[in-house]
């Protein structure tokens, strides 16, 4: 994660960013942890429409909604992969 959030962000979010998690997880998603969330956040969502404030961030936490947050851990996986690729195995697949 980028540090691109200052630490008096980070701690006045921390409880927002916890209940959602627990939020989460009470759905049965278990593997949502706070720092994958903070990723999402400040790599994905507030690169694309960042938000003025404390209080309009805090409101945007609230409502993440799960297939948000796993349509960017699919893009995530899908990229990595694409990473992985290397042309020295192309002759595996020949």
């Amino acid at each position: 994660m980028k540090d691109q959030v200052m630490w008096q962000e980070k701690l006045f979010l921390k409880k927002a960013v916890e209940k959602k998690c627990r939020e989460f997880q009470r759905q049965g998603y278990l593997g949502v942890e706070e720092e994958k969330l903070w990723e999402y956040l400040v790599d994905y969502r507030w690169l694309k429409e960042k938000p003025m404030n404390l209080k309009q961030k805090k409101v945007d936490v609230i409502n993440i909604l799960a297939n948000e947050f796993f349509d960017y851990q699919y893009l995530k996986a899908q990229v990595d992969e694409a990473k992985k690729f290397s042309w020295d195995q192309i002759d595996d697949l020949l």
